[in-house]
């Protein structure tokens, strides 16, 4: 009996697509479930059969979605752009 390994891939479908070739490569060693978003089903299909593939839809994916990109917050109290703001007035200001 081989381990068990499983993924868990919330993030976007390219994403999915670049894990892959990680799955493949572990499959010869591992017996491999992934957990991933409806959208990644397709994707994760391609190289699993349907009973290793568990999808769900993660409630933090909607609170992105619904309060834009620009408020995601990054959980240190600062929000996705003004992070990029400030890493790039601090990049500018170490040259």
């Amino acid at each position: 009996m081989r381990p068990r390994l499983a993924l868990f891939e919330f993030r976007m479908i390219g994403d999915a697509v670049m894990a892959l070739p990680f799955i493949r490569s572990v499959q010869e060693k591992y017996d491999v479930y992934v957990c991933c978003t409806p959208s990644g089903l397709e994707v994760f299909s391609m190289v699993l059969p349907p009973e290793k593939i568990l999808y769900w839809r993660p409630p933090w994916v909607d609170e992105a979605k619904k309060y834009g990109s620009s408020s995601v917050s990054l959980g240190n109290g600062m929000e996705k752009s003004k992070w990029r703001g400030w890493k790039a007035l601090n990049y500018t200001r170490e040259r």
